[in-house]
C-alpha cells in the first residue's frame, strides 16, 4: 500500500512540475509578445514624428553640433539610440528579442549610422548611453567602415 501511495505522490509531483513548466513557457511567450508589441509601437511612434516634422527629412545631411540639442531632429536621433539601446539590452541581457529581429535592427542601425548627422550625434553624445551599448555600437561602426 505504501508503494501505491509513493507512486501517486510521484505522479502528483510530476503533474505539478509539468503544469509549472507549461505555465512558464506560456508566460515567457506572452512576455516576448508584449515586448515585441511595445517595441513596434515605440518604433512607429518615433517614425510618426518624422511625419509630424517633415522639415527634418528635408534637412541636408550635415554634422551634429551642440547647438542642435533640443531641436526636433536631435530629439528624434536621441530616441532612436535610446530605443536601440533598449532592444540591445533585451537581446543581449534577457534574450527577449528574436535573433532575426535583432539582425534586421542592426541593418537598420547601420543604415542610420551612415548618415553624417546621426554618426556625429553619436560621437558627441555617446556618454549618455551605457558602456556595453557603446562597445556594441563601436563594433558595429567598425564593421560598417571596413
Amino acid at each position: 500500500m505504501s508503494e501505491l501511495l509513493d507512486l501517486i505522490q510521484s505522479l502528483g509531483l510530476g503533474a505539478v512540475l509539468t503544469i509549472t513548466v507549461i505555465q512558464l513557457v506560456r508566460y515567457t511567450r506572452q512576455l516576448k509578445a508584449e515586448t515585441y508589441l511595445t517595441l513596434v509601437q515605440l518604433y512607429f511612434e518615433m517614425q510618426g514624428r518624422y511625419v509630424d516634422h517633415p522639415e527634418i527629412a528635408s534637412e541636408p545631411d550635415r554634422p551634429f553640433t551642440i547647438t542642435d540639442i533640443g531641436s526636433p531632429r536631435a530629439l528624434l536621433v536621441d530616441q532612436e539610440f535610446t530605443l536601440t539601446e533598449t532592444i540591445y539590452l533585451m537581446f543581449k541581457k534577457y534574450g527577449f528579442v528574436d535573433p532575426d529581429l535583432w539582425e534586421a535592427w542592426q541593418a537598420y542601425l547601420k543604415q542610420r549610422m551612415s548618415l553624417t548627422y546621426v554618426r556625429t550625434y553619436w560621437e558627441t553624445r555617446r556618454s549618455i548611453f551605457t558602456e556595453p551599448f557603446n562597445k556594441f555600437l563601436d563594433g558595429l561602426m567598425a564593421r560598417t567602415a571596413s
